[in-house]
C-alpha cells in the first residue's frame, strides 16, 4: 500500500541572493513534493558572521521569480532570534504539518558533517533528508550506509544541480 502522507520539502539557506542553482531545485522540488518551504535563514549557523541582505530583501527576491503553488516562501527563520537551527525549523513544521513526511533538502557536499549540526539527533528523528547531487561532489554510497546507521533517514534523489554559491556571485 503506498504511503498517502503529503511530502513536504524544507529547502533552506541564506538565498543572499537566491541564484539560478536555487531557483532550478525549487522548481524541480515542486515536481516532485506536494509542498515545498522555502526557508530563507536569519543568521546561517554556516556562517554566522556574514553580513547579509535585509531579510525583506532577500523575501523579495524569491518571491519575484514567480514559484508554482505549492511552493511557499517562510519567514519562519527570519522571525526567530539567533542563529536559525534546522532542528528548530524542522521541529516547528513536524508540529504544524503532523501527519506530513517532512524531507530537508540537502546538497550532496552536505553529508561530511551532517552528524555535526545542532542536535542532529532530534533532527534525524524528525526529517528525512533528501539529497541533492551537487556538481564536484558525487554522493559517497559508504558514507550514506554510515550515517543510516547513526539513524539519519536519508533519499538519494536523482536530481542534480551546479555548483554554484551566492558569495560566489555577489558583486564586489
Amino acid at each position: 500500500m503506498k504511503d498517502k502522507r503529503k511530502r513536504i520539502a524544507l529547502f533552506g539557506g541564506s538565498f543572499d541572493p537566491p541564484h539560478a542553482a536555487h531557483i532550478d531545485i525549487i522548481f524541480k522540488l515542486a515536481d516532485k513534493f506536494d509542498k515545498v518551504i522555502v526557508l530563507p535563514a536569519h543568521i546561517s549557523p554556516f556562517k554566522p558572521k556574514a553580513k547579509t541582505a535585509k531579510a525583506d530583501d532577500r523575501v523579495a527576491m524569491l518571491e519575484s521569480v514567480g514559484f508554482p503553488e505549492n511552493v511557499k516562501i517562510s519567514h519562519f527563520e527570519l522571525k526567530q532570534e539567533g542563529v536559525s537551527y534546522t532542528y528548530l525549523t524542522a521541529a516547528h513544521y513536524a508540529q504544524k504539518f503532523p501527519d506530513a513526511k517532512l524531507y530537508f533538502v540537502i546538497g550532496s557536499d552536505g553529508l561530511a558533517g551532517l552528524e555535526d549540526w545542532k542536535n542532529a539527533d532530534v533532527l534525524a528523528a524528525t526529517v528525512r533528508f533528501y539529497v541533492i547531487g551537487r556538481e564536484g561532489f558525487a554522493v559517497d554510497d559508504a558514507r550514506v550506509a554510515e550515517l543510516e546507521a547513526k539513524g539519519f533517514r536519508i533519499k538519494v534523489s536523482k536530481l542534480t544541480c551546479a555548483d554554484v554559491s551566492s558569495s560566489a556571485v555577489k558583486v564586489a
